[in-house]
């Protein structure tokens, strides 16, 4: 598990997990001292989603996304980018949800990574803003993140039930409609 990076000027910790604008997030927040390590030098961007020993009390930043756009996002990664051979590239996207949500470990219910904490949440879906209410920002300016647009074309209602039900926590949690 990759540990999160926590910046000692703000005392936050920042949470990425995959296919949630984390890469983007991590960088425009690294004024702010989000270098992982204890500090110092930037470190590589890395997914991560648990929390430093030593920055257990910080409050934690964790960026979201709606889980039939971060699927969708996913696949699309997978067979533009990847090795066709590799093990998470299916023929199909109905295989490709099968495949994640049979097994731990894939692409996780965000939820997964939520402690007893206090969060505050980025959604992909409306980044600028929240990004902007988060308490050390002062009006800086973000890009707003690009988004799959046709993302529900994927779906078909058994791809949409298997996803509803792996993925029912996040839907709660973070506020989003489990329908389309």
């Amino acid at each position: 598990m990759y540990e999160g990076t926590a910046s000692y000027n703000e005392e936050y910790v920042l949470m990425t997990p995959p296919r949630t604008g984390g890469r983007y997030l991590f960088t425009i927040l690294q004024p702010h001292g989000f270098l992982g390590g204890g500090g110092g030098e930037p470190k590589r961007m890395s997914h991560s989603w648990s929390v430093p020993e030593h920055a257990k009390d910080f409050p934690r930043i964790l960026s979201v996304r709606n889980p039939f756009s971060r699927l969708v996002s996913f696949y699309q990664l997978i067979k533009n980018h990847w090795q066709p051979n590799h093990q998470y590239n299916k023929n199909t996207f109905e295989e490709f949800v099968d495949f994640v949500t049979e097994r731990e470990n894939i692409l996780e219910p965000l939820t997964h990574y939520i402690d007893d904490g206090t969060y505050i949440f980025i959604h992909f879906e409306t980044f600028e803003d929240d990004f902007h209410s988060l308490p050390f920002i002062n009006n800086e300016e973000v890009n707003l993140l690009r988004s799959i647009t046709d993302w529900k074309s994927y779906y078909n209602n058994e791809t949409k039930e298997k996803v509803r039900v792996y993925y029912a926590e996040d839907f709660t949690k973070f506020g989003y409609d489990d329908d389309f």
